[in-house]
């Protein structure tokens, strides 16, 4: 059988052409331009390339199978509107937290932003809707179940509900009900509460940009360290200050918390959006330290994916264990990112409810 050319690709025809298009990974859409340069070109690609760089091609082409014209023909558009524009970037607070959260932890990218500009928002409703809910609670619990509605109908019903959550089951009963028959607010009675609002919101932007509660600063720096380093130190903060200890706890998250802290839907979000070599590195380590965490990794991945990995794990070379927990910390930020994101959810983990099964 000769070999597949890019004419080949094209051609709708080719007997085995898929119809049925899945989103391509970054391994998989390199494998189509770099299989699309043809022979001479494309070893002049791979002479460069290490041999974990030939590992990670070669098990992209080998997921790729046969791939459709119109994909093919979508990968090279992209990669050609990308390098056409080498000096476009985008910019502003959203993306800035996205970029950054991929080397540092998610809360303190979150404080370093507070610090620049707080949160964003045209008007008092959207700066609201961007700011803590427990930032939001604190300044809400002192009001009346009245303005809380007015408030709260105003904001967001994502951050409205995470506010919601905080308050006490009848104080949140009598605050809904208010909110069902809010009507029609006199124009200068919205104006003079958006005074207020604007003046006492100032308050709540000052707590979001000071240093914060110390156990928040503890578990944002725990966060990125090794878990071999952080035991002894959460060992001797729990022998010398065990509310503390707790509080610190409550505020990590850490690779062996994703079997009670991530639903399988949402990790399935998180694989999928790590590279493939991060994985195979973080579960190597995970066989050997936490077995029950690569299970649960494997059990949300398809039987074919996790028999691939499973084999690499098991017949791979050996791994350096700086490289297995900088992996380990990679997934953990690119969890922390999507739950910054409202992609998926953090749960804290104590409760039944909270548990996965």
């Amino acid at each position: 059988m000769s070999d597949l050319t890019v004419s080949d690709l094209r051609n709708p025809s080719m007997p085995g052409s898929l119809t049925t298009r899945r989103p391509l990974n970054p391994d998989e859409k390199a494998a189509i331009i770099v299989y699309s340069l043809g022979p001479e070109r494309a070893k002049q690609v791979l002479d460069r390339m290490d041999e974990s760089d030939y590992r990670r091609f070669a098990q992209a082409m080998n997921r790729l199978g046969t791939v459709d014209a119109a994909t093919v023909e979508d990968v090279l558009t992209e990669f050609a509107t990308s390098v056409s524009e080498p000096n476009t970037m985008r910019g502003g607070t959203a993306e800035t937290r996205r970029f950054m959260a991929r080397f540092l932890d998610a809360s303190y990218v979150d404080q370093l932003l507070g610090d620049i500009s707080g949160p964003a928002g045209r008007d008092i409703w959207e700066k609201l809707s961007n700011t803590s809910e427990h930032h939001l609670f604190a300044y809400l619990s002192n009001e009346q179940p009245q303005s809380v509605a007015v408030i709260l109908s105003r904001i967001t019903a994502s951050k409205a509900a995470q506010v919601l959550m905080l308050f006490s089951d009848e104080k949140a009963k009598e605050i809904v009900r208010r909110m069902s028959r809010i009507g029609n607010i006199d124009r200068s009675i919205m104006k003079q509460l958006k005074t207020t609002l604007q003046q006492d919101f100032q308050a709540v932007l000052e707590k979001q940009r000071g240093i914060g509660r110390p156990h928040d600063l503890i578990g944002s720096m725990f966060n990125q360290m090794p878990t071999d380093k952080v035991g002894p130190l959460m060992e001797a903060l729990q022998a010398s200050d065990p509310e503390a200890a707790e509080k610190v706890q409550k505020m990590m998250f850490t690779f062996a918390d994703f079997s009670t802290r991530v639903s399988s839907a949402d990790l399935q979000n998180v694989i999928k959006n790590c590279e493939h070599e991060t994985l195979v590195q973080a579960l190597t380590l995970a066989k050997r330290n936490a077995p029950e965490i690569m299970e649960y990794f494997f059990n949300n991945m398809s039987k074919r994916v996790a028999g691939q990995m499973q084999e690499q794990i098991d017949e791979g070379g050996p791994v350096r264990m700086k490289d297995a927990q900088a992996a380990q910390q990679e997934i953990v930020r690119v969890a922390q990112v999507l739950a910054k994101s409202g992609e998926i959810q953090l749960t804290d983990g104590d409760s039944e409810d909270d548990q996965v099964l």
